[in-house]
């Protein structure tokens, strides 16, 4: 009997909860946006951005072929303007179809936007057949939708959907026992399995996402962060570059660093190994504070920094930034707050090679034990395009 209370009291916890969540004025504002970037993210990583991109369009695409054999089927559309309104949305909505299959991976804006024009354009298309079983059956081309929103969009957006799809088919129904003179027990045979696979499977679909996107999401995060630090471990790096790398113009320059703490073993063993690990993070703000720089730390005191940039000006000035944060070496070490470390960078233009950027990680170590043993530049820089000096 002493479970009972402790029972009551979380599921009062979970539910007070789950209604925080629900009336979240400011999540609601940005509603799938995390959702979708982590989704494409990760759609990307795998290489299965065509493969998606072409059963979307291909599942929008099918509504034209399945509406012209309704317009010669007795339950399809009656009259001229419900047949024409019946082809008109299938022709959009394979247009729309063919947006995902030629065109670029959408915007947010784009993805919600195809939700919202598909859900109304079913529910057009359903609303003008002549039958009110077979309007009710139409409606489970909807969950579809739901299954793209549960994946793509998170469960905020497909919450909205669902609502939609509700009071589609509630209205479907109510219209065919008013207007149509069937009874409740004639149309719950249809109505039921339509809630159920239009609802129903959205929202066991949306479950086993959200908890794979959040079990995912902390394991990557393990994966790829170092926790002493917040920097990208070996790992992560890779995954932030290649995600990165995608998104720049081909004319641009990448810089690869590779930056070792100078007498670091010194500083642990005569400071203790709190300090030396404050330091560590210490030099991890620093570097992230130069824009568009990303940060990794291998293990131990070394650190490896990536940045793309528009062309050799951007890239001179990126290399000032990172000059000025390392202590200098004219004698003045003592009064110096800088980073203790020797750097070494290697400019190239940008690629998508994978061995190219490892070559130039390579240099980038070249320069940085060149740099260690020069008794005046903590910082030294190969020039691979030609241009930056």
């Amino acid at each position: 009997m002493a479970d009972a209370p402790r029972s009551t009291t979380v599921l009062r916890r979970h539910a007070r909860f789950a209604w925080r969540r629900l009336i979240d004025r400011d999540a609601w504002r940005s509603a799938g946006r995390k959702e979708f970037a982590y989704m494409t993210t990760a759609i990307r990583y795998l290489n299965g951005e065509r493969a998606l991109r072409i059963a979307v369009a291909l599942l929008a695409m099918m509504m034209l072929p399945l509406a012209l054999v309704m317009q010669f089927n007795p339950m399809g559309p009656e009259g001229v303007p419900a047949r024409v309104a019946h082809l008109t949305v299938a022709v959009i909505g394979f247009l729309l179809g063919l947006r995902w299959l030629v065109g670029s991976w959408p915007t947010y804006r784009e993805a919600v936007w195809f939700l919202l024009a598909s859900d109304l354009f079913i529910g057009i298309a359903v609303g003008v057949l002549s039958d009110p079983t077979a309007r009710i059956c139409g409606t489970i081309h909807i969950a579809m939708l739901g299954m793209y929103a549960a994946f793509l969009l998170g469960w905020r957006i497909l919450l909205l959907h669902c609502v939609y799809a509700l009071l589609l088919i509630a209205g479907l129904t109510g219209y065919a026992i008013v207007a149509d003179g069937r009874t409740v027990q004639d149309l719950y045979v249809y109505t039921t399995p339509a809630i159920t696979t239009v609802v129903g499977l959205p929202v066991v679909i949306q479950a086993i996402v959200e908890t794979g996107r959040h079990g995912a999401a902390k394991l990557t995060e393990e994966w790829n962060i170092d926790s002493l630090t917040g920097a990208y471990s070996r790992r992560g790096m890779n995954f932030a570059v290649r995600g990165t790398a995608r998104r720049v113009a081909a004319t641009g320059v990448v810089l690869v660093g590779a930056l070792d703490l100078d007498g670091f073993k010194r500083f642990n063993d005569s400071h203790g190994h709190g300090a030396g690990d404050q330091l560590l993070r210490d030099v991890v703000t620093r570097l992230k504070s130069v824009p568009r720089l990303i940060v990794g730390r291998f293990g131990g005191d070394e650190f490896g920094i990536v940045g793309f940039r528009e062309g050799p000006e951007d890239a001179a000035r990126t290399i000032d930034e990172l000059r000025r944060l390392l202590s200098s070496r004219d004698g003045d070490g003592d009064d110096d707050a800088g980073i203790p470390a020797s750097l070494g960078i290697a400019l190239a233009p940008v690629s998508s090679d994978r061995d190219r950027l490892a070559e130039l990680a390579g240099i980038a170590d070249e320069m940085l034990y060149a740099a260690k043993r020069s008794p005046a530049d903590a910082l030294l820089v190969r020039d691979l395009t030609a241009v930056v000096r």
